[in-house]
């Protein structure tokens, strides 16, 4: 529910394969604070009109509001990650600090098992090592940039060291020809952001020097009026919000679920406080068991389907003479189109294409040339 794609679309958003394929984690987080905004200014305008407290909410009784209950959760969750950045962004050590423990216990209900580790050690050796937290005190972030804006620490190293070039890296990275025509390409990756950004949250213009942008109020409160009319429905499942992506999370056991999350992943950083860094107790792999044998049973079982089932032949795709001058404009230069470019060209194509065939088209060819000169 949390994630729910139809919210997603609400402020613009057109292709949610391109959110799911590309790897950005600030442009993800600007999609999911602007959808903060409008769930709270949504609440905050239900509140007014119904006359009751924000203390309120939680306590309604089990069968009433179940959306509103549910969006507050986020609203309230995100909240707490909000007070992390806002440490990291203003170089403040005791927010970033005690926003990222109160935030650790969703790690484990969002089934990232990595970062509730991760952070489990990191806040111990906090305070196993005083002198570290008071460099920390000294120094919570880094500024690199402008004054006022300071980076974490491994935002700094992957923003400004290896983030654009291991997201182009594909393929064969051992292919010295290959590998430095992808890094070429990190030279446009600031533009397909860009894009990615417009199709996220409508058209809107972009200027280095200026750092102007055009407002997206209107995108906003759209979203807001629907959350509006979800929250004062008897059943919100039926709201358009909802009707292409039914969350199967939007009723009572949902809510139930959702609300026990942060007891049940605070339940679960205990036990990796104890089992992993203090180790008093024996690490419990019962559950990584039931799921390994669970995956080999299904792999099993899908390996003598596959042999029952006659092989398919694969299908070679010849690309046409006409397709082939569509996509011509592409290959004038040795970077790896953006977006806008490759929607354009689709737009020509038949239904056949979509872009991860186009950048194919693009790479073998490029390749290709380069091999003939």
């Amino acid at each position: 529910m949390l994630h729910h794609h139809s919210t997603y679309i609400q402020p613009g958003v057109k292709f949610l394969d391109k959110f799911a394929a590309v790897i950005d984690c600030r442009s993800t987080r600007r999609v999911l604070e602007l959808i903060w905004v409008a769930v709270g200014a949504a609440i905050n305008i239900y509140l007014q009109k119904s006359k009751i407290k924000i203390e309120e909410i939680l306590s309604c009784p089990a069968n009433e509001k179940i959306c509103l209950r549910i969006w507050y959760l986020y609203y309230e969750w995100f909240a707490i990650w909000k007070t992390h950045l806002t440490g990291i962004h203003c170089g403040n050590y005791e927010l970033q600090k005690f926003g990222l423990a109160a935030f650790a216990p969703l790690f484990p209900a969002a089934r990232k098992s990595n970062y509730a580790t991760s952070v489990t050690h990191f806040l111990a050796n906090l305070e196993k090592y005083p002198l570290l937290e008071k460099k920390l005190h000294l120094c919570a972030s880094i500024n690199l940039a402008r004054e006022g804006h300071y980076p974490a620490f491994d935002e700094a190293l992957e923003t400004h060291g290896v983030a654009y070039i291991k997201q182009n890296i594909t393929g064969n990275s051992c292919n010295q020809e290959n590998l430095e025509l992808q890094i070429k390409a990190t030279q446009e990756e600031r533009n397909r952001i860009d894009t990615l950004l417009n199709e996220f949250l409508g058209t809107y213009s972009y200027q280095h020097k200026d750092r102007n942008t055009n407002n997206r109020i209107e995108p906003l409160w759209k979203l807001v009026h629907d959350l509006l009319e979800a929250f004062e429905m008897d059943n919100s499942i039926n709201h358009d919000l909802f009707k292409k992506n039914s969350p199967p999370q939007l009723n009572q056991e949902g809510l139930i679920k959702i609300n026990q999350a942060y007891m049940d992943g605070l339940k679960r950083i205990k036990e990796i406080f104890r089992q992993e860094v203090i180790k008093t107790e024996a690490i419990n792999t019962k559950g990584k068991r039931s799921v390994k044998g669970n995956l080999k049973r299904v792999s099993i079982e899908l390996d003598n389907q596959n042999e029952s089932q006659p092989k398919r032949q694969r299908i070679r795709i010849i690309t046409t003479e006409e397709e082939k001058q569509i996509l011509s404009c592409l290959l004038q230069k040795e970077t790896i189109p953006t977006e806008t470019e490759i929607n354009e060209v689709l737009s020509k194509l038949s239904q056949e294409w979509n872009i991860q065939r186009v950048k194919r088209y693009w790479n073998n060819n490029i390749r290709h040339k380069k091999k003939s000169k």
